[in-house]
């Protein structure tokens, strides 16, 4: 799972190390969206400092896994390939 801040980056990991010994389409990557920042435990957002009509962005993390899992249809895919009880994550 990438973001826009990382996407392009993971791409060309995976790339210049020829998918590490895997078929590029065994690999599959999927990127969250962004999300606005809070600043702080009182929920207020968080503002560009030199922009203050923007709101900050963040990748959303990790609880996007599971709606990107379905979203993108690579759970459809899995169980028409082939059924498993697991899935492992690696972050």
């Amino acid at each position: 799972m990438t973001s826009d801040d990382t996407n392009a980056l993971t791409f060309k990991l995976f790339e210049t190390n020829s998918y590490f010994g895997t078929e590029p389409s065994q690999v599959k990557i999927l990127k969250q969206e962004k999300v606005a920042c809070l600043a702080d435990n009182d929920t207020r957002l968080a503002l560009d400092p030199n922009d203050k009509y923007k709101i900050q962005t963040k990748p959303h993390g990790h609880g996007d896994v599971h709606s990107l899992l379905y979203s993108s249809g690579l759970l459809e895919q899995w169980y028409a390939c082939w059924l498993r009880n697991w899935v492992y994550s690696f972050r």
